[in-house]
């Protein structure tokens, strides 16, 4: 299939490179390394919900989307970060 050759093919590229780690090593570059990366640092950006990251990823169910779902900011840190964004704006912080 096209994508076990495009995989083969950028793994002896990362071989040849000399970037390889052992094949048990958490260290060892896949091109799938770069999928889990990019859902990742979307998860982490907060910029997507869990069903738009697996939209992107178009994982075929949720339940594989969920294992980034950790990652995602909490709604309370969001909801503090909105009300600090408000008070940026008033007079109740005070000018300095």
């Amino acid at each position: 299939s096209r994508k076990n050759s495009i995989s083969s093919a950028f793994g002896k590229v990362i071989a040849s490179l000399g970037l390889q780690a052992p094949r048990n090593s958490l260290q060892r570059i896949t091109f799938h390394t770069f999928r889990h990366t990019f859902a990742s640092l979307l998860a982490q950006s907060g910029k997507a919900d869990i069903y738009e990251i697996k939209t992107l990823m178009r994982h075929k169910n949720i339940e594989m989307t969920m294992r980034y779902a950790h990652l995602l900011p909490s709604q309370t840190n969001k909801k503090i970060l909105l009300i600090g964004e408000a008070l940026k704006g008033s007079d109740l912080l005070g000018s300095e």
